[in-house]
């Protein structure tokens, strides 16, 4: 059988075509985020790529979002390939080849310094079609109450809650946060929304970063207040003379495979080292006063981050999520190669988990 790949240029013309395909292929219920997604998306609208059978057939889809993400010392259009999928009969490897060799011939096109793409398990078909393979996303926890840990191994729930006590105990004194103290004129606050101070952040940071994507207050707002079905709070710092200086983005949710309480931190960016000793104390003393049994978070970037996170008693656990790049063939060797460093980049669930 041979399969074809179309652009088609409205995507309101194959919106139902789109929700057929993602209901057979996903777990998740893409069609709830389709207005934020492709029609608020604040870069422009989302590309889409259909595969079809010699028959007609549509089997299967892609997506390239637009965003901006300063690279080096220069803000660059990138994107973001999303919703590869193909319906199970035609899982072999033609058609999903076809879907992402049509979306990175088109990189060429436009301009766009690179695509990055986030799979668990398209990897080989990403390798094929250029992409390099950059690392496994990590996914890090910190127990705040352990007793959830506890309950298929002491079935007493006296004894299992004073284990868990003392375990609680042990993590904590272990913990950076114990032992923390507030810089005098400095602030932490807990809010709701963005301002006009997290613009003001953003020309502070990204010099900083040798690759972040754009965390204006227009993508902030877009990525974690307008988003369905989601409610997140903001944990923000400042210096004695009112500055910001970082933010750490989180929201509560549960795990109803086990039944564990989180907090999810979706992201943090900071201005230095100490900032991020800051938010990170700051919000594991927020988090001990939750009922929430585990702080969980997704990261992808450089060592400084991870150090700070064992540091405040996170552990690293399995996690089968994997990065992937495709470089325009048309940027300089050097910025292919500071693409390529894993330590040059700085992903959190911002850009992980749309």
């Amino acid at each position: 059988m041979s399969y074809a790949v179309t652009c088609p240029n409205d995507v309101h013309e194959i919106k139902d075509v789109l929700f057929d395909l993602w209901n057979r292929n996903f777990d998740r219920n893409w069609c709830d985020w389709y207005d934020w997604m492709f029609e608020g998306n604040p870069y422009g609208p989302v590309s889409n790529w259909l595969v079809e059978t010699d028959r007609g057939e549509v089997v299967g889809s892609t997506g390239l979002m637009p965003r901006d993400m300063r690279i080096g010392n220069r803000m660059r259009r990138v994107g973001q390939a999303i919703h590869i999928n193909v319906n199970k009969e035609h899982r072999t490897a033609s058609p999903a080849l076809q879907l992402q060799r049509a979306l990175t011939n088109t990189v060429r096109e436009n301009g766009m310094a690179l695509v990055c793409g986030v799979t668990e398990t398209a990897v080989a078909v990403f390798q094929r079609a250029g992409y390099r393979l950059l690392g496994n996303v990590e996914r890090w926890i910190k127990p705040l109450h352990t007793e959830y840990k506890l309950r298929n191994r002491i079935r007493n729930t006296f004894v299992r809650k004073l284990a868990s006590w003392s375990i609680d105990q042990g993590l904590r004194l272990r913990s950076a946060e114990t032992y923390y103290r507030r810089q005098p004129g400095h602030k932490v606050e807990i809010t709701d929304s963005f301002d006009e101070r997290f613009d003001r952040l953003w020309e502070t940071v990204a010099p900083m970063f040798p690759i972040l994507g754009d965390r204006t207050r227009t993508f902030l707002d877009w990525r974690f207040s307008q988003k369905p079905k989601t409610e997140c709070r903001v944990m923000s710092a400042s210096d004695s003379h009112g500055n910001l200086t970082g933010y750490l983005v989180f929201s509560s949710f549960r795990d109803t495979r086990d039944n564990v309480d989180y907090l999810g931190i979706h992201d943090v960016v900071y201005a230095d080292a100490g900032v991020l000793h800051t938010l990170l104390a700051e919000f594991c003393r927020h988090a001990h006063s939750t009922t929430a049994h585990a702080v969980s978070l997704l990261y992808f970037g450089n060592d400084r981050v991870t150090a700070a996170l064992r540091r405040f008693g996170f552990f690293q656990r399995p996690y089968t999520w994997k990065v992937l790049v495709y470089a325009n063939p048309t940027e300089p060797g050097d910025e292919k190669q500071m693409l390529l460093d894993r330590g040059n980049w700085h992903l959190t669930e911002a850009e992980l988990q749309l």
